[in-house]
């Protein structure tokens, strides 16, 4: 063979494997940027299920104040509206939204309200005026209707604060009290 031509074709040779590792090189780069990327960007969740009036946001940690609002009003149904025979019922649902460490104390009132709204036959029902949402709380203000079996029935407006903790679950309830009141 001539060496001058094997010489051309080596040199050749040497060129297109520069490119080709040029190229393999500037590719490991945009995947290694592209995975960094990935990995770094905190996804944006829209949620719109047929229960909710309004579009809600989640954005890692950060409830928008829609997704706040409604789930104050699911709230306030669940802690509310009660009566003898749906209390255990909506209590075993809103203990799944206790944060860990107010379970057993939230557990323990609603065990104390089921054998009080048992044995009175007291029925309980709040009508909503206003919500006012603040970072990690919510205040609701309404008209508070109880009725004692079927002989007393008292109203009174009552203002309700439910507080919240953002966690890896989502927003959990820390509190939930009577404004001026204590814990209930």
């Amino acid at each position: 063979m001539n060496p001058a031509v094997l010489h051309q074709q080596t040199k050749s040779l040497f060129i297109q494997r520069n490119c080709l590792f040029v190229i393999a090189s500037l590719l490991l780069v945009s995947n290694f940027c592209l995975a960094v990327t990935t990995l770094m960007h905190k996804e944006k969740t829209i949620l719109v299920p047929a229960t909710l009036s309004k579009d809600v946001a989640i954005n890692g940690d950060h409830f928008s104040l829609e997704y706040l609002e409604e789930m104050t009003l699911f709230f306030s149904d669940l802690l509310l509206d009660l009566t003898p025979d749906n209390i255990a019922y909506k209590s075993a649902v809103a203990l799944k939204y206790i944060h860990p460490s107010h379970y057993h104390e939230l557990k323990e009132y609603f065990k104390t309200e089921e054998e009080r709204f048992k044995k009175y036959g007291l029925t309980t029902k709040f009508t909503l005026a206003n919500i006012k949402i603040t970072k990690n709380a919510a205040e609701i203000t309404g008209i508070l209707n109880s009725k004692f079996g079927s002989e007393s029935q008292q109203s009174k407006e009552t203002v309700f604060v439910i507080e919240y903790i953002r966690s890896n679950q989502g927003l959990q309830i820390k509190s939930f009290k009577a404004k001026d009141a204590g814990k209930l």
